[in-house]
């Protein structure tokens, strides 16, 4: 989704050189609430279920703007009102996604160390190497779709917010709202689906240091 994010901002929202430049710091704060938000959540429930509800509770607040610009229910675009509102709910749902993010790191790490114990050898390289690719493939696919959303919404780099057309910004935000809700709904479903519990993962910690125990005696 981050491909199509400056024609959301500049045709949707109408940012200006303002707020375009306070945005960054919203993300960047976002990220950094999310380092204190993701322990509790994680002590709460285990990794998997974190994950989970986050993405479900991150997408509910990241499309929450849009839904409701959609039905008239949002301040006057461009205005101020409009832009700090994009800029609370885009800060609480940012770091609901980063706080899946590092979960699912989390998670890739716990593959490692059950692999480790099924094979007697760490193989972290492969797993991480595996991850990076999926996640260049994702990237790719996603040009792919929002280029294919913005040629649909009679977008272009040359088009003037102005110029555009309200259908063009109501089509590029209903399309932008299902891809992002139907990504967010199958990543939870893999997340709930993830085999490897808080239990499972601390016994084997413990089988791990166990063995490396024995080799040093």
């Amino acid at each position: 989704t981050f491909s199509i994010s400056n024609y959301l901002y500049l045709y949707v929202w109408q940012f200006n050189q303002t707020a375009f430049g306070f945005y960054p710091v919203v993300l960047f704060l976002s990220v950094v609430a999310a380092f204190f938000l993701v322990i509790p959540l994680n002590r709460r429930w285990d990794k998997p279920h974190t994950a989970a509800y986050a993405a479900i509770a991150g997408v509910v607040l990241w499309v929450a703007p849009f839904l409701l610009r959609l039905v008239d229910l949002w301040p006057e675009i461009g205005s101020t009102a409009s832009t700090l509102g994009v800029f609370v709910f885009f800060f609480l749902a940012n770091a609901l996604g980063v706080s899946v993010m590092l979960s699912a790191s989390s998670m890739l790490a716990d593959i490692v160390e059950d692999a480790q114990v099924k094979t007697g050898r760490r193989t972290e390289g492969i797993f991480f190497a595996g991850n990076f690719f999926i996640q260049k493939c994702a990237t790719g696919v996603g040009i792919f779709i929002s280029g294919m959303i913005i040629s649909w919404a009679g977008l272009s780099t040359q088009t003037a917010p102005s110029a555009v057309a309200p259908e063009g910004f109501d089509r590029l935000t209903t399309a932008y709202i299902i891809m992002v809700a139907v990504l967010a709904v199958l990543s939870a479903l893999v997340f709930a689906r993830f085999p490897i519990r808080r239990d499972d993962h601390e016994a084997r910690v413990r089988q791990l240091a166990a063995a490396a125990s024995l080799k040093g005696d």
